[in-house]
């Protein structure tokens, strides 16, 4: 009897159904979901379109997808997948999402010179821009000296006493949950409304990261999804990004500061705008950074 029910019920099941089937399991899934989406992508002209609903389980063991060697990227959906569901409680573990930020930024930082397209420059900051892998917007990349120590810069730029005294376009910030694991918060800030307030005030909940990197430090970020929206802002969400400060050899007393920004501001916005605003933030991120360092 089992048996034939057995037989007769595999004979209607899904092929590309993972759960509750003999010898398949998350594994295969994202390999099965991995390989149809590349293929098809190997059309010309193809996109694709994903519909996922409630795979919070299938990522509850991220550490495996690190000894998978994936590419940083598609973890960090993963984790976003976890922690979307907007309580703090389901933020994964801190060492997974800090060794995967980290590891995306070096990537950004090692993209080729060719690659990047200037979006503006002035005398002594210029800031490029390309593609996104992360969502239909651009990856801004923006650098410039900083007369001072690479540590001193770096607590004027990640969470902390000092970033809301200088930054033009911060308005209000908050920690709202700090970790066993030293230099990782979660912060709530806003900023303020931006070309006559074509851009109007956005909300951000951002994950923040500070670690060591080459003889310098590396702040970086992405926002999470937590708490409800206030009322008369935007909740604008924050894809990888962060900021590298080193030493400059030749010229001692001074750092280099690189940015990687990639900011979806939400909301019907023309693109045109998008671009200014980001640029000219960018530029004047260091006009207001080095005024507050003297």
């Amino acid at each position: 009897m089992q048996r034939g029910v057995i037989q007769g019920v595999q004979s209607i099941v899904d092929p590309l159904q993972f759960a509750y089937q003999q010898n398949r399991g998350v594994d295969d899934a994202l390999l099965t979901l991995l390989h149809l989406v590349q293929s098809h992508l190997d059309t010309l002209k193809s996109y694709i379109r994903l519909v996922l609903v409630d795979f919070s389980s299938a990522f509850n063991t991220t550490q495996k997808l690190l000894k998978m060697n994936l590419n940083p990227h598609l973890i960090l959906w993963g984790i976003h997948l976890e922690i979307v569901k907007g309580q703090m409680g389901s933020l994964p573990d801190t060492s997974v999402l800090t060794t995967q930020l980290e590891n995306t930024l070096i990537s950004y930082h090692s993209i080729e010179d060719n690659e990047w397209r200037v979006a503006k420059k002035s005398k002594d900051v210029t800031v490029w821009r390309k593609q996104s892998e992360e969502f239909n917007g651009f990856l801004y990349k923006t650098q410039g000296t900083v007369k001072d120590t690479p540590k001193r810069i770096v607590d004027y730029i990640r969470p902390g006493p000092f970033r809301l005294d200088w930054d033009s376009l911060m308005t209000s910030m908050d920690i709202v949950k700090t970790f066993d694991k030293q230099e990782c918060c979660v912060m709530r800030y806003t900023t303020a409304g931006q070309l006559w307030n074509i851009i109007a005030p956005r909300e951000f909940i951002d994950f923040s990261y500070t670690t060591d990197y080459q003889d310098g430090l590396l702040s970086c970020g992405l926002s999470v999804e937590h708490g409800e929206q206030q009322q008369s802002f935007v909740r604008g969400f924050n894809h990888p990004c962060g900021w590298f400060c080193v030493p400059e050899e030749a010229s001692p007393g001074q750092s280099l500061l690189t940015g990687y920004i990639q900011t979806d501001l939400r909301g019907m916005l023309p693109k045109s705008a998008v671009d200014t605003a980001m640029a000219s933030t960018l530029v004047n991120f260091f006009i207001d950074l080095r005024r507050a360092l003297k």
